[in-house]
Protein backbone atom coordinates (compact mmCIF):
# COMPACT_ATOMS: atom_id res chain seq x y z
CA UNK A 1 0.00 0.00 0.00
CA UNK A 2 3.12 2.41 0.53
CA UNK A 3 4.23 1.64 -2.80
CA UNK A 4 0.53 2.02 -4.61
CA UNK A 5 -0.71 4.61 -1.68
CA UNK A 6 -0.59 7.83 -4.60
CA UNK A 7 -1.53 5.70 -7.72
CA UNK A 8 -5.22 5.64 -9.17
CA UNK A 9 -5.61 2.09 -9.54
CA UNK A 10 -9.09 2.84 -11.33
CA UNK A 11 -7.24 4.43 -13.92
CA UNK A 12 -4.18 2.25 -14.23
CA UNK A 13 -6.38 -0.36 -14.59
CA UNK A 14 -5.20 -2.62 -12.54
CA UNK A 15 -5.67 -6.70 -11.64
CA UNK A 16 -6.24 -8.57 -8.72
CA UNK A 17 -7.05 -12.13 -7.05
CA UNK A 18 -10.70 -11.91 -5.93
CA UNK A 19 -9.67 -14.36 -3.03
CA UNK A 20 -6.51 -11.99 -2.20
CA UNK A 21 -9.02 -8.65 -2.22
CA UNK A 22 -11.84 -10.73 0.34
CA UNK A 23 -8.87 -11.42 2.37
CA UNK A 24 -7.58 -8.39 2.83
CA UNK A 25 -10.41 -6.19 3.10
CA UNK A 26 -12.16 -9.02 5.95
CA UNK A 27 -12.71 -7.22 9.12
CA UNK A 28 -9.85 -8.38 11.56
CA UNK A 29 -12.73 -8.10 14.74
CA UNK A 30 -14.06 -11.11 13.39
CA UNK A 31 -13.59 -14.01 15.51
CA UNK A 32 -13.66 -16.55 12.97
CA UNK A 33 -10.26 -14.86 10.91
CA UNK A 34 -8.12 -15.61 14.33
CA UNK A 35 -9.31 -18.72 15.62
CA UNK A 36 -8.32 -22.66 14.72
CA UNK A 37 -12.09 -23.56 15.33
CA UNK A 38 -13.50 -21.05 12.79
CA UNK A 39 -10.82 -22.32 10.18
CA UNK A 40 -12.32 -25.97 10.84
CA UNK A 41 -15.95 -24.97 10.92
CA UNK A 42 -15.02 -23.15 7.09
CA UNK A 43 -13.92 -26.22 6.36
CA UNK A 44 -16.51 -28.77 7.68
CA UNK A 45 -18.45 -26.34 5.37
CA UNK A 46 -16.44 -26.55 2.36
CA UNK A 47 -16.61 -30.37 3.04
CA UNK A 48 -20.37 -30.05 3.25
CA UNK A 49 -20.83 -28.62 0.10
CA UNK A 50 -18.61 -30.99 -2.01
CA UNK A 51 -20.42 -33.92 -0.64
CA UNK A 52 -23.66 -32.26 -1.36
CA UNK A 53 -22.47 -31.65 -5.20
CA UNK A 54 -20.56 -34.59 -5.76
CA UNK A 55 -24.48 -36.60 -4.75
CA UNK A 56 -26.03 -33.66 -7.43
CA UNK A 57 -22.64 -34.91 -9.69
CA UNK A 58 -23.82 -38.68 -9.48
CA UNK A 59 -27.67 -37.85 -10.36
CA UNK A 60 -26.54 -36.16 -13.47
CA UNK A 61 -24.06 -38.87 -14.45
CA UNK A 62 -26.82 -41.16 -13.81
CA UNK A 63 -30.19 -39.39 -15.08
CA UNK A 64 -28.41 -36.94 -18.10
CA UNK A 65 -25.32 -38.84 -19.50
CA UNK A 66 -26.34 -42.32 -18.87
CA UNK A 67 -30.13 -42.35 -19.60
CA UNK A 68 -30.31 -39.59 -21.97
CA UNK A 69 -32.72 -37.27 -20.26
CA UNK A 70 -33.43 -33.47 -20.77
CA UNK A 71 -33.50 -31.91 -17.16
CA UNK A 72 -33.53 -27.83 -16.32
CA UNK A 73 -30.87 -25.77 -14.64
CA UNK A 74 -33.63 -24.80 -12.22
CA UNK A 75 -34.82 -28.35 -11.08
CA UNK A 76 -30.40 -29.02 -10.73
CA UNK A 77 -30.18 -26.06 -8.15
CA UNK A 78 -33.47 -27.26 -6.39
CA UNK A 79 -31.98 -30.46 -5.81
CA UNK A 80 -28.74 -29.00 -4.92
CA UNK A 81 -30.52 -27.07 -2.06
CA UNK A 82 -32.32 -29.90 -0.75
CA UNK A 83 -29.07 -32.00 -0.49
CA UNK A 84 -27.58 -28.64 1.64
CA UNK A 85 -30.87 -28.31 3.34
CA UNK A 86 -30.43 -32.08 4.88
CA UNK A 87 -26.40 -31.69 5.39
CA UNK A 88 -25.94 -27.93 6.53
CA UNK A 89 -29.48 -26.58 7.37
CA UNK A 90 -28.30 -23.70 9.15
CA UNK A 91 -25.21 -22.38 6.76
CA UNK A 92 -27.81 -22.93 3.05
CA UNK A 93 -28.43 -20.43 1.27
CA UNK A 94 -31.61 -21.07 -0.37
CA UNK A 95 -31.34 -18.29 -3.10
CA UNK A 96 -28.06 -20.10 -4.37
CA UNK A 97 -27.60 -18.58 -8.05
CA UNK A 98 -28.35 -20.67 -10.94
CA UNK A 99 -25.27 -19.78 -12.85
CA UNK A 100 -22.80 -20.64 -10.10
CA UNK A 101 -24.06 -24.20 -9.84
CA UNK A 102 -23.47 -24.16 -13.94
CA UNK A 103 -20.26 -22.94 -13.56
CA UNK A 104 -19.55 -25.64 -11.11
CA UNK A 105 -21.02 -28.20 -13.41
CA UNK A 106 -18.99 -27.28 -16.53
CA UNK A 107 -16.01 -27.46 -15.04
CA UNK A 108 -16.50 -31.28 -13.73
CA UNK A 109 -18.22 -32.27 -16.48
CA UNK A 110 -16.44 -30.24 -19.29
CA UNK A 111 -18.04 -31.07 -22.68
CA UNK A 112 -20.42 -34.10 -21.73
CA UNK A 113 -22.79 -31.54 -21.00
CA UNK A 114 -24.72 -29.02 -23.64
CA UNK A 115 -27.37 -26.45 -22.24
CA UNK A 116 -29.76 -24.90 -24.56
CA UNK A 117 -31.26 -21.30 -23.42
CA UNK A 118 -34.91 -21.53 -24.52
CA UNK A 119 -36.45 -18.06 -26.12
CA UNK A 120 -38.57 -17.70 -23.76
CA UNK A 121 -35.73 -16.46 -21.35
CA UNK A 122 -37.55 -16.37 -17.97
CA UNK A 123 -37.46 -20.39 -18.39
CA UNK A 124 -34.35 -21.98 -17.08
CA UNK A 125 -32.02 -23.91 -19.48
CA UNK A 126 -32.08 -27.21 -20.60
CA UNK A 127 -29.36 -29.47 -19.79
CA UNK A 128 -28.58 -32.84 -21.79
CA UNK A 129 -25.95 -35.21 -22.77
CA UNK A 130 -23.42 -34.02 -25.93
CA UNK A 131 -23.66 -37.91 -26.63
CA UNK A 132 -27.78 -37.23 -27.81
CA UNK A 133 -28.48 -34.89 -31.05
CA UNK A 134 -30.91 -32.09 -30.73
CA UNK A 135 -33.51 -34.59 -32.12
CA UNK A 136 -33.01 -36.63 -29.31
CA UNK A 137 -32.80 -34.13 -26.71
CA UNK A 138 -36.16 -32.45 -28.32
CA UNK A 139 -37.79 -35.61 -27.82
CA UNK A 140 -36.48 -36.29 -24.55
CA UNK A 141 -37.44 -32.96 -23.25
CA UNK A 142 -41.30 -33.20 -25.62
CA UNK A 143 -41.92 -36.18 -23.08
CA UNK A 144 -40.28 -34.61 -19.87
CA UNK A 145 -43.04 -31.72 -20.17
CA UNK A 146 -45.50 -33.85 -21.12
CA UNK A 147 -45.21 -36.23 -18.30
CA UNK A 148 -46.61 -34.21 -15.57
CA UNK A 149 -50.03 -35.80 -16.01
CA UNK A 150 -48.53 -39.01 -15.98
CA UNK A 151 -46.23 -38.66 -13.05
CA UNK A 152 -48.66 -37.43 -11.07
CA UNK A 153 -51.38 -40.97 -12.23
CA UNK A 154 -48.24 -42.71 -11.21
CA UNK A 155 -48.14 -41.03 -7.90
CA UNK A 156 -51.97 -41.09 -7.12
CA UNK A 157 -51.73 -44.85 -8.72
CA UNK A 158 -48.86 -45.86 -6.12
CA UNK A 159 -51.04 -43.83 -3.20
CA UNK A 160 -53.92 -45.80 -3.88
CA UNK A 161 -52.35 -49.26 -4.24
CA UNK A 162 -50.62 -48.76 -0.82
CA UNK A 163 -53.81 -47.86 0.81
CA UNK A 164 -55.37 -51.09 -0.40
CA UNK A 165 -52.50 -53.01 0.46
CA UNK A 166 -52.72 -50.99 4.06
CA UNK A 167 -56.14 -51.90 4.70
CA UNK A 168 -56.08 -55.40 3.62
CA UNK A 169 -53.28 -56.37 6.07
CA UNK A 170 -54.61 -54.27 8.96
CA UNK A 171 -56.06 -56.18 11.47
CA UNK A 172 -59.43 -56.27 12.49
CA UNK A 173 -60.45 -53.88 15.37
CA UNK A 174 -63.10 -55.34 18.02
CA UNK A 175 -66.01 -53.98 18.17
CA UNK A 176 -67.10 -51.64 20.22
CA UNK A 177 -63.49 -50.15 19.92
CA UNK A 178 -61.47 -49.18 22.63
CA UNK A 179 -59.28 -46.14 22.81
CA UNK A 180 -56.19 -48.49 22.69
CA UNK A 181 -57.66 -50.31 19.44
CA UNK A 182 -58.01 -46.68 17.81
CA UNK A 183 -54.90 -45.61 18.95
CA UNK A 184 -52.97 -48.58 16.97
CA UNK A 185 -54.79 -47.42 14.06
CA UNK A 186 -52.67 -44.86 11.32
CA UNK A 187 -52.20 -43.99 8.03
CA UNK A 188 -49.31 -45.42 5.80
CA UNK A 189 -46.43 -43.45 6.41
CA UNK A 190 -45.87 -42.81 2.75
CA UNK A 191 -49.17 -41.25 2.77
CA UNK A 192 -48.52 -39.28 5.39
CA UNK A 193 -44.81 -38.35 4.13
CA UNK A 194 -46.48 -37.46 0.31
CA UNK A 195 -49.15 -34.77 1.98
CA UNK A 196 -46.30 -33.62 4.95
CA UNK A 197 -43.87 -32.83 1.96
CA UNK A 198 -46.50 -30.87 0.06
CA UNK A 199 -47.90 -28.69 3.20
CA UNK A 200 -44.17 -27.90 3.83
CA UNK A 201 -42.55 -27.24 -0.02
CA UNK A 202 -39.89 -28.48 -1.42
CA UNK A 203 -37.16 -26.80 0.28
CA UNK A 204 -38.09 -27.52 3.83
CA UNK A 205 -36.30 -30.70 4.67
CA UNK A 206 -38.07 -33.63 6.33
CA UNK A 207 -36.34 -33.40 10.21
CA UNK A 208 -37.81 -29.77 10.44
CA UNK A 209 -41.79 -29.88 10.24
CA UNK A 210 -43.37 -28.21 12.61
CA UNK A 211 -45.69 -30.08 14.75
CA UNK A 212 -48.85 -27.61 12.61
CA UNK A 213 -47.70 -29.51 9.66
CA UNK A 214 -47.83 -33.08 10.75
CA UNK A 215 -51.08 -32.99 12.58
CA UNK A 216 -52.48 -31.64 9.36
CA UNK A 217 -50.63 -34.00 7.36
CA UNK A 218 -52.03 -36.74 9.35
CA UNK A 219 -55.89 -35.46 9.14
CA UNK A 220 -55.53 -35.26 5.73
CA UNK A 221 -54.01 -38.89 5.09
CA UNK A 222 -56.48 -40.34 7.38
CA UNK A 223 -59.28 -38.48 5.10
CA UNK A 224 -57.49 -39.66 2.41
CA UNK A 225 -57.52 -43.80 3.43
CA UNK A 226 -60.87 -43.28 4.37
CA UNK A 227 -62.39 -41.56 1.01
CA UNK A 228 -59.74 -44.24 -1.17
CA UNK A 229 -61.47 -47.13 0.83
CA UNK A 230 -65.12 -45.80 0.58
CA UNK A 231 -65.20 -45.51 4.44
CA UNK A 232 -64.65 -49.01 5.24
CA UNK A 233 -60.93 -48.23 6.59
CA UNK A 234 -62.74 -46.13 9.89
CA UNK A 235 -59.86 -43.95 10.67
CA UNK A 236 -59.64 -42.15 14.83
CA UNK A 237 -60.19 -39.29 13.46
CA UNK A 238 -63.40 -40.09 11.86
CA UNK A 239 -64.88 -41.89 14.64
CA UNK A 240 -63.75 -39.45 17.65
CA UNK A 241 -64.91 -36.50 15.32
CA UNK A 242 -68.44 -37.92 15.15
CA UNK A 243 -68.81 -38.98 18.60
CA UNK A 244 -67.31 -35.22 19.56
CA UNK A 245 -69.61 -33.57 17.90
CA UNK A 246 -72.42 -35.43 18.76
CA UNK A 247 -71.63 -34.91 22.12
CA UNK A 248 -71.23 -31.55 22.08
CA UNK A 249 -73.98 -30.31 19.69
CA UNK A 250 -76.67 -33.33 19.94
CA UNK A 251 -77.20 -32.48 16.39
CA UNK A 252 -77.85 -35.19 13.67
CA UNK A 253 -77.52 -32.91 11.06
CA UNK A 254 -74.06 -31.24 11.90
CA UNK A 255 -72.37 -35.08 11.79
CA UNK A 256 -74.24 -35.22 8.50
CA UNK A 257 -72.77 -32.05 6.91
CA UNK A 258 -69.41 -33.09 8.66
CA UNK A 259 -69.68 -36.33 6.70
CA UNK A 260 -70.69 -35.27 3.27
CA UNK A 261 -67.55 -34.06 3.32
CA UNK A 262 -65.56 -36.80 3.93
CA UNK A 263 -63.88 -36.02 7.84
CA UNK A 264 -66.32 -38.27 10.08
CA UNK A 265 -68.05 -41.39 9.71
CA UNK A 266 -72.26 -41.23 9.33
CA UNK A 267 -74.91 -40.33 11.59
CA UNK A 268 -76.32 -43.95 10.87
CA UNK A 269 -73.00 -45.59 11.87
CA UNK A 270 -72.41 -43.16 15.01
CA UNK A 271 -75.77 -44.67 16.46
CA UNK A 272 -74.78 -48.29 15.61
CA UNK A 273 -71.20 -47.36 17.93
CA UNK A 274 -72.95 -45.37 20.49
CA UNK A 275 -75.60 -48.28 21.12
CA UNK A 276 -72.77 -50.91 21.00
CA UNK A 277 -71.14 -49.19 23.22
CA UNK A 278 -73.77 -49.04 25.73
CA UNK A 279 -74.53 -52.63 25.49
CA UNK A 280 -71.40 -53.46 26.19
CA UNK A 281 -71.68 -51.38 29.33
CA UNK A 282 -74.65 -52.89 30.38
CA UNK A 283 -73.17 -56.54 29.97
CA UNK A 284 -70.50 -55.87 31.88
CA UNK A 285 -71.23 -57.66 35.26
CA UNK A 286 -67.99 -55.86 37.34
CA UNK A 287 -68.59 -52.37 38.89
CA UNK A 288 -65.15 -51.40 37.80
CA UNK A 289 -64.32 -49.87 34.34
CA UNK A 290 -62.25 -52.19 31.38
CA UNK A 291 -59.12 -49.69 32.25
CA UNK A 292 -59.33 -49.95 35.82
CA UNK A 293 -56.32 -52.29 36.88
CA UNK A 294 -56.86 -54.67 39.74
CA UNK A 295 -53.44 -55.79 40.09
CA UNK A 296 -51.20 -52.50 39.58
CA UNK A 297 -53.35 -50.39 42.17
CA UNK A 298 -51.63 -47.90 43.93
CA UNK A 299 -54.40 -45.20 44.96
CA UNK A 300 -57.58 -45.01 43.40
CA UNK A 301 -60.27 -42.73 44.43
CA UNK A 302 -63.80 -41.59 43.23
CA UNK A 303 -65.80 -38.29 41.66
CA UNK A 304 -69.36 -37.97 41.67
CA UNK A 305 -71.52 -35.14 40.09
CA UNK A 306 -74.86 -34.01 38.30
CA UNK A 307 -75.75 -34.33 34.93
CA UNK A 308 -78.01 -32.50 33.89
CA UNK A 309 -79.60 -31.48 30.38
CA UNK A 310 -82.02 -29.01 30.19
CA UNK A 311 -84.03 -29.75 27.54
CA UNK A 312 -86.56 -27.26 25.98
CA UNK A 313 -90.24 -28.94 26.76
CA UNK A 314 -93.33 -26.89 26.64
CA UNK A 315 -94.13 -27.64 30.24
CA UNK A 316 -90.34 -27.48 31.61
CA UNK A 317 -90.64 -30.75 32.72
CA UNK A 318 -89.55 -34.26 31.45
CA UNK A 319 -85.79 -33.10 31.59
CA UNK A 320 -82.74 -35.30 32.19
CA UNK A 321 -80.95 -34.95 36.00
CA UNK A 322 -78.62 -38.13 36.30
CA UNK A 323 -75.77 -38.83 38.60
CA UNK A 324 -72.80 -39.38 36.96
CA UNK A 325 -69.30 -41.01 38.46
CA UNK A 326 -65.59 -41.74 37.23
CA UNK A 327 -62.79 -43.61 38.87
CA UNK A 328 -59.48 -41.97 39.27
CA UNK A 329 -56.59 -44.56 39.41
CA UNK A 330 -53.28 -43.91 40.23
CA UNK A 331 -51.64 -47.23 39.11
CA UNK A 332 -47.98 -48.72 39.87
CA UNK A 333 -45.50 -50.28 37.10
CA UNK A 334 -44.68 -49.36 34.26
CA UNK A 335 -46.92 -51.08 31.64
CA UNK A 336 -51.08 -52.00 32.61
CA UNK A 337 -52.15 -54.50 30.26
CA UNK A 338 -55.06 -53.31 28.66
CA UNK A 339 -59.00 -55.00 29.00
CA UNK A 340 -61.01 -55.38 26.53
CA UNK A 341 -64.70 -55.65 27.04
CA UNK A 342 -65.95 -59.00 25.77
CA UNK A 343 -68.46 -58.07 23.07
CA UNK A 344 -69.47 -61.53 21.70
CA UNK A 345 -73.03 -60.56 22.47
CA UNK A 346 -72.93 -57.29 21.66
CA UNK A 347 -75.40 -55.87 19.10
CA UNK A 348 -73.88 -54.06 15.85
CA UNK A 349 -76.31 -53.03 13.61
CA UNK A 350 -79.01 -51.64 16.63
CA UNK A 351 -79.33 -47.94 16.90
CA UNK A 352 -81.62 -47.33 20.05
CA UNK A 353 -80.77 -48.27 23.59
CA UNK A 354 -83.38 -49.19 26.04
CA UNK A 355 -82.11 -49.21 29.55
CA UNK A 356 -84.47 -49.88 32.56
CA UNK A 357 -82.26 -48.50 36.03
CA UNK A 358 -82.41 -50.84 38.59
CA UNK A 359 -84.11 -49.36 41.94
CA UNK A 360 -82.42 -47.74 44.10
CA UNK A 361 -82.46 -48.82 48.29
CA UNK A 362 -84.48 -46.56 50.09
CA UNK A 363 -82.87 -44.12 52.27
CA UNK A 364 -83.65 -41.53 55.28
CA UNK A 365 -82.01 -38.67 57.40
CA UNK A 366 -83.82 -38.90 61.10
CA UNK A 367 -81.25 -35.34 61.77
CA UNK A 368 -79.34 -33.05 60.13
CA UNK A 369 -75.61 -34.75 60.31
CA UNK A 370 -72.86 -32.61 61.00
CA UNK A 371 -69.08 -33.65 61.04
CA UNK A 372 -67.61 -34.98 64.91
CA UNK A 373 -65.15 -32.55 66.05
CA UNK A 374 -62.94 -33.17 69.05
CA UNK A 375 -59.60 -32.51 70.82
CA UNK A 376 -59.27 -28.82 69.92
CA UNK A 377 -55.85 -27.53 71.26
CA UNK A 378 -54.44 -24.47 70.67
CA UNK A 379 -51.85 -24.32 68.48
CA UNK A 380 -48.04 -22.45 68.93
CA UNK A 381 -46.67 -19.66 67.04
CA UNK A 382 -43.93 -21.25 65.38
CA UNK A 383 -46.82 -23.94 64.45
CA UNK A 384 -49.05 -21.76 62.75
CA UNK A 385 -46.88 -19.63 61.02
CA UNK A 386 -45.40 -23.19 59.50
CA UNK A 387 -49.35 -24.13 58.54
CA UNK A 388 -49.85 -20.85 57.28
CA UNK A 389 -46.58 -21.31 54.97
CA UNK A 390 -47.80 -24.66 53.88
CA UNK A 391 -51.48 -23.29 52.67
CA UNK A 392 -51.66 -22.78 49.21
CA UNK A 393 -55.38 -22.12 49.88
CA UNK A 394 -54.85 -19.13 52.39
CA UNK A 395 -51.20 -17.88 50.32
CA UNK A 396 -53.93 -17.71 46.85
CA UNK A 397 -56.78 -16.13 48.42
CA UNK A 398 -54.50 -13.44 50.49
CA UNK A 399 -52.62 -12.85 46.87
CA UNK A 400 -55.96 -12.34 45.41
CA UNK A 401 -56.34 -9.39 47.97
CA UNK A 402 -53.55 -7.76 47.83
CA UNK A 403 -52.77 -7.79 44.29
CA UNK A 404 -54.60 -7.65 41.25
CA UNK A 405 -56.58 -10.51 39.42
CA UNK A 406 -54.44 -10.23 36.29
CA UNK A 407 -50.93 -10.89 38.20
CA UNK A 408 -52.50 -13.90 40.35
CA UNK A 409 -53.92 -16.76 38.36
CA UNK A 410 -56.73 -18.46 38.78
CA UNK A 411 -56.77 -21.60 41.46
CA UNK A 412 -56.65 -24.39 38.96
CA UNK A 413 -53.44 -22.29 37.55
CA UNK A 414 -52.30 -21.40 41.29
CA UNK A 415 -52.45 -25.18 42.25
CA UNK A 416 -50.19 -26.30 39.01
CA UNK A 417 -47.38 -23.57 39.35
CA UNK A 418 -46.73 -23.88 42.73
CA UNK A 419 -47.45 -28.19 43.01
CA UNK A 420 -43.90 -29.97 43.32
CA UNK A 421 -42.34 -30.77 40.53
CA UNK A 422 -42.43 -34.66 39.66
CA UNK A 423 -39.97 -35.39 36.78
CA UNK A 424 -41.65 -39.23 36.96
CA UNK A 425 -45.23 -38.56 37.37
CA UNK A 426 -47.36 -40.06 34.71
CA UNK A 427 -51.16 -40.20 33.69
CA UNK A 428 -53.23 -41.27 35.76
CA UNK A 429 -56.61 -43.97 34.91
CA UNK A 430 -59.87 -42.42 34.07
CA UNK A 431 -62.89 -44.67 34.16
CA UNK A 432 -65.91 -44.19 33.57
CA UNK A 433 -68.64 -46.18 36.04
CA UNK A 434 -72.49 -46.93 34.92
CA UNK A 435 -74.41 -44.08 35.50
CA UNK A 436 -77.21 -43.63 38.14
CA UNK A 437 -80.45 -42.38 36.01
CA UNK A 438 -81.76 -40.77 39.07
CA UNK A 439 -80.50 -36.68 40.16
CA UNK A 440 -77.96 -36.47 43.08
CA UNK A 441 -79.82 -34.19 45.18
CA UNK A 442 -81.79 -37.76 46.72
CA UNK A 443 -80.65 -39.11 49.45
CA UNK A 444 -80.59 -42.50 48.22
CA UNK A 445 -79.11 -41.52 44.68
CA UNK A 446 -75.97 -40.28 47.57
CA UNK A 447 -76.30 -43.83 49.25
CA UNK A 448 -75.70 -45.87 46.04
CA UNK A 449 -72.80 -43.37 45.00
CA UNK A 450 -71.38 -44.21 48.54
CA UNK A 451 -71.57 -48.26 48.50
CA UNK A 452 -70.75 -48.36 44.34
CA UNK A 453 -67.54 -46.97 45.77
CA UNK A 454 -66.85 -48.91 48.97
CA UNK A 455 -67.38 -51.98 46.33
CA UNK A 456 -64.69 -50.32 44.30
CA UNK A 457 -62.11 -50.20 46.69
CA UNK A 458 -63.00 -54.06 47.51
CA UNK A 459 -62.35 -55.15 44.18
CA UNK A 460 -58.64 -53.39 44.18
CA UNK A 461 -57.75 -54.33 47.58
CA UNK A 462 -57.97 -50.71 48.95
CA UNK A 463 -58.57 -50.19 52.92
CA UNK A 464 -59.78 -46.76 52.66
CA UNK A 465 -62.36 -45.73 50.16
CA UNK A 466 -62.19 -41.94 49.14
CA UNK A 467 -65.09 -40.30 47.30
CA UNK A 468 -65.31 -36.30 46.06
CA UNK A 469 -68.77 -34.68 45.95
CA UNK A 470 -69.72 -31.23 45.52
CA UNK A 471 -70.94 -28.90 48.41
CA UNK A 472 -74.66 -30.23 47.88
CA UNK A 473 -74.49 -33.72 47.80
CA UNK A 474 -71.54 -33.55 50.27
CA UNK A 475 -73.90 -32.46 53.03
CA UNK A 476 -75.91 -35.50 52.23
CA UNK A 477 -73.14 -37.77 51.70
Amino acid sequence: MGIIGDEDLRAREARYHASCRKEYTRKETRCHDNTKESELSFSTVKADHARCFHQLCEYVQQQVINCGHVVRMSMLRDRYIDYMLKERPDTCNVNYPTQKLKAKLVFHFGESLQFWLPSNRCKSELVYSADIDVGEAIESAFDANASDASILLKAANILSCTITAAHNSASSVPFPPQVSDLQEISPPTVVTDFVARVLAGPSCPSHRYSSKVMQIAKSLSEDLCYGATRGQWKMPKHIELAVSLHHLTGSAEVVTLINRFGHCVSYSKLLELETSLAYAVQQNDSVLPSNISVSNNAICHTCWDNFDLNEETLSGAGTTHTTHGIVIQEVSGDSIPAVHVASEDVPVKLRSFQYVPPPLRCASIMAKAEPAVSGLKVMSHDASMSAFRNSRGLLWVLSHGLFSAGSVPDWSGWLSQTADKDDNGKLSQIGYLKPVMNPITKISTVQQCLHTSIEISQKLGQQYTFVTFDLAAAKLA
